[in-house]
């Protein structure tokens, strides 16, 4: 029988080590939460641009060690492309660029020959040949928009909105990167692929920018594509 059960008052040995049964593993609990706290006060939380910042900060110490000069600042959506995909990028904007001139150059000469065609027209025959009105039929392609999404850098994240995309042949796909980060839209699994960017690949899109996928010689089916910057996000294109 315990002392209460007697009617007699517990012994301070008793109150003591009840206190220590009960106090020391509640005492340790609180260290370790104030621990965290301090952890996670101190660090923060670790998010994607902090790989970048270890990678600058071993080759600032490479660099100065082996007495080497200092690499130029990289700025912009560029310095979060891996090195290996930083040339595709260059060549391919340095190709809108020579098609947008192109375009410039075509629409201006056009421009000069309507106008050569008006005041030419004011010249008057003696004989003119009424020419029967032909109708002319004209099909134009439908649009059809995919997304990828803000976040979808992060694996796990929603990345293409619709995933699971089903247009009709003759269709123009426009494709918008609301990212930050650029990505593309290439036919195939993986960059294993064989068949990889054979059928349709928009090359890389910045982050806000659009490109179009022209289908147009691809023929009907279900065809998986992936993003070649970041291989885990994945969809799939059905043409009916």
């Amino acid at each position: 029988m315990s002392n209460n059960d007697k009617g007699l008052s517990e012994k301070p040995s008793d109150k003591f080590k009840k206190i220590k049964d009960y106090g020391i593993p509640l005492g340790v609990m609180a260290i370790s939460l104030v621990m965290i706290y301090l952890l996670w006060a101190s660090f923060g939380y670790i998010g994607p641009s902090f790989s970048n910042q270890v990678l600058s900060n071993q080759q600032e110490t490479l660099r100065e060690k082996y007495n080497l000069p200092s690499l130029e600042n990289e700025g912009g959506s560029e310095s979060e492309v891996p090195p290996s995909l930083r040339e595709v990028m260059r060549s391919n904007a340095t190709q809108t660029s020579t098609s947008q001139n192109s375009q410039s150059k075509m629409a201006t000469q056009s421009s000069t020959n309507t106008t050569i065609s008006e005041s030419s027209g004011n010249v008057t025959s003696s004989s003119t040949k009424e020419v029967p009105s032909q109708k002319i039929t004209t099909t134009t392609a439908t649009g059809v928009t995919l997304k990828i999404l803000e976040g979808s850098s992060i694996q796990g994240n929603p990345d293409y909105d619709p995933d699971k995309l089903t247009v009709k042949k003759g269709d123009t796909i426009t494709v918008d990167n609301v990212d930050t980060m650029p990505h593309t839209v290439t036919n195939g699994e993986s960059g294993s692929d064989p068949n990889s960017g054979k059928l349709f690949d928009t090359s890389i899109i910045n982050g806000g920018d659009s490109a179009e996928i022209d289908i147009s010689a691809v023929d009907a089916g279900a065809y998986p594509y992936y993003c070649m910057v970041h291989p885990y996000m994945t969809g799939s294109l059905t043409i009916e």
